[in-house]
């Protein structure tokens, strides 16, 4: 069985990325229970306003996940009126999905990491 980690991403759009995706999520989400592909939600940062989430990461496990991964991956483009500033002539929001295969997630060894602790004084490095 495939497992793959999902993960949706406004980067530093305004609030209406953050709006898609929390929408691209439930779309996502629902898109799995469909296929029959078991999700778990790793992770949601929370942006400022109820209902918009700066980026979500999603588990998903499943036998056919290619075809589910091809749709998503990459850059999506959402097409709607902001729902949050009126007046705004810009209807196109968007939001970057990208998807990290579960075995080659990179593994490292805790004895091969060595932790170092500094301190320093002065006014600095002057530039």
């Amino acid at each position: 069985m495939e497992k793959v980690i999902i993960q949706i991403t406004s980067g530093r759009g305004p609030v209406e990325c953050c709006r898609v995706v929390a929408k691209v999520q439930e779309k996502i989400l629902m898109q799995a229970r469909k296929n029959g592909i078991k999700t778990e939600v790793l992770e949601n940062k929370k942006a400022d306003l109820k209902g918009c989430l700066l980026s979500a990461t999603i588990l998903g496990e499943g036998g056919n996940l290619q075809a589910f991964i091809k749709e998503w991956r990459g850059t999506i483009q959402w097409i709607a009126p902001s729902p949050y500033r009126r007046l705004h002539k810009r209807k196109n929001w968007f939001v970057g999905v990208e998807i990290f295969d579960v075995k080659d997630r990179l593994q490292w060894n805790p004895k091969e990491v060595r932790f170092e602790t500094c301190r320093a004084s002065g006014p600095g490095a002057k530039t």
